[in-house]
């Protein structure tokens, strides 16, 4: 059995920042993007100022698996 989905997030917004987007993710929960990171996704190492510009693949499997927004190339 994979990771659970998360049952509501908002879709991205063409030419959104990642960061943006899962700002806008944790709001709906209530929580940060270093609590998403750390607690759901398990990159707790991940900084919020490098998922713009590094984000590591592993990191945005998860996050498609959690959303079903494929990651683009």
């Amino acid at each position: 059995m994979g990771p659970s989905r998360w049952p509501v997030h908002p879709a991205p917004i063409d030419g959104e920042a990642l960061s943006s987007w899962l700002r806008r993710t944790g709001r709906i929960y209530g929580c940060s993007v270093a609590d998403l990171l750390k607690y759901d996704l398990g990159f707790a190492e991940v900084k919020s100022r490098e998922l713009d510009m590094e984000a590591p693949r592993e990191l945005l499997i998860a996050i498609a698996a959690r959303t079903n927004v494929p990651v683009q190339n």
